[in-house]
This record gives C-alpha cells, structure tokens and sequence, in this order.
C-alpha cells in the first residue's frame, strides 16, 4: 500500500522517547490513526517503529513493515497455528505464495512452526522458483486464476490434522 511503510534515519526525538537515538536506521508500518508515509519527515510513535537489520538497504526495508505484519497476525493472531498439536502431522496450505504476503508467510511458517507448507505460485517462473527454494516442500504451480480447489490432493483434506488455509487476494 502506497504510503504505509516507511525507512528512515532518526533526526530528532522527543524527551519521553526510550527506544531509539538520533542516527538510528529505522522503519514501520504505518499507524490507521495518521495518514502514511508521502512525506519527507515524520513524526512517529516510537511504539510502531523497529530498528532496521544493517543486512538490507531503504528500499528493501520500506518494501516489509506492512506485509510482514500482515503474515504475522494471519499466522499468529487469526489462525493461531503455535496452538496445533506439535505431534500431529499438521499442514498449511498458502495459495499465492508467490507474492509479497503470501512469500513471507511461508519464509515465518517454515521458521517459526512446525507446518509443513504447502504452497501455490501462478505468478512468473522466477517467483515460482524463488518460492520452491523457500519451501522446500510441496509447491504447486497454478497457471490460472479460479482453479477448483479439488486439485489439491486427498491427503489435504485428512482430518487426522490441523489444516490451515491462506489465501492471498490480489496481484
């Protein structure tokens, strides 16, 4: 979303801010309170603003508050996946992993649980193939929009497991 996430260098704080110091690479997504990120400067909750890792450089960085954030509460918050039986042989399947919030919600479902991902892509062969090498799973590739859902295998719909469904909407 235009305007949203943002990067940036601290350049001043305020005398009740703890977080952060002047010179501090910082990003966040936006707050629904106060318009987004269309300005040159800003002032931010330090509540909502994270240190940027030293890895990526302003634009990858402004590229992830929001779509990150999006992956997390789907994973975390709605479908509550670290409450599933660690025993049990668990699946989440996410259709559209070949795009922003659909690649991260792989990359932190691989991390931070014990799924295994099941995961589709109908975007370009290189997303295909940089979602693969993220899962190193399943993957399906789906050339079209409005495939049945009946194309995912029987072993989907086994209800001796937690199974989880993600769907990305959008391009």
């Amino acid at each position: 979303m235009l305007g949203w996430d943002a990067t940036g260098v601290v350049e001043a704080v305020g005398a009740k801010v703890t977080r952060f110091k002047l010179g501090d690479r910082v990003w966040y997504a936006g707050d629904l309170n106060r318009a987004g990120s269309n300005a040159e400067r800003q002032t931010v909750d330090e509540h909502i603003v994270g240190t940027m890792p030293a890895s990526i450089d302003f634009a990858e960085a402004a590229a992830l508050p929001l779509t990150a954030i999006t992956a997390w509460e789907l994973l975390f918050d709605r479908l509550r996946v670290q409450d599933a039986d660690p025993t049990a042989n668990n699946r989440l399947l996410v259709i559209g992993a070949g795009g922003g919030v659909g690649s991260i919600l792989v990359q932190l479902a691989r991390k931070f649980t014990g799924l295994t991902v099941i995961a589709t892509a109908s975007r370009s062969l290189a997303s295909i193939a940089e979602v693969r090498t993220l899962l190193r799973s399943w993957m399906y590739y789906v050339p079209k929009a409005g495939w049945p859902l009946s194309t995912i295998p029987r072993y989907w719909t086994s209800r001796r497991s937690r199974a989880s469904l993600c769907q990305s909407i959008g391009s």
